[in-house]
């Protein structure tokens, strides 16, 4: 049964700091996954500095986002529907399909990860064990969380 997602699209280049007019929110109904292919329900997305370069016309080392498009990045989510070999449903994924609640993927680009860490934020699942820079999530609203990277009080619990 195909999947109703909400996602994020760019629906203006920002003039100084970007406002809710800048964004759009957007349903799109995600397809049942083909061969080869899995649906993955997101948990987090990250929301980097370098996300605000993207929204401008420029040429860049990254090219920039399109108006109308989903905004792409960093997300951490859980395999819902899957017919890829390599991801069984119930999994827990990092990839880069960013500011959407679903994705349809062939997996590409995509990496498992042990559900226990799924909270550690993007950055921090590519650092790992070398550096301790671990987001604390809070609630900050009904079912919505906040990354907060100041507060490193809940890193004991996770890390030895």
């Amino acid at each position: 049964m195909p999947t109703l997602s909400r996602e994020i699209r760019l629906a203006a280049r920002p003039q100084g700091a970007p406002t809710q007019s800048d964004f759009d929110l957007a349903e799109q109904e995600i397809p049942d996954p083909g061969e080869g292919e899995l649906v993955v329900r997101n948990a987090f997305v990250s929301v980097d500095p370098y996300m605000r370069n993207r929204m401008n016309d420029v040429k860049s080392y990254v090219p920039p986002f399109g108006i109308g498009e989903p905004l792409t990045g960093g997300a951490v989510g859980q395999v819902i529907a899957s017919r890829n070999e390599r991801f069984a449903e119930g999994a827990w994924v990092v990839h880069d399909l960013g500011w959407r609640e679903a994705a349809l993927s062939d997996g590409r680009g995509m990496r498992a990860i042990d559900p226990a860490l799924a909270l550690l934020g993007i950055r921090d699942l590519l650092r790992l064990p070398e550096q301790r820079d671990h987001p604390r999530v809070e609630l900050a609203a009904q079912d919505d969380r906040v990354v907060d990277h100041r507060d490193h009080a809940f890193e004991d619990d996770l890390l030895p």
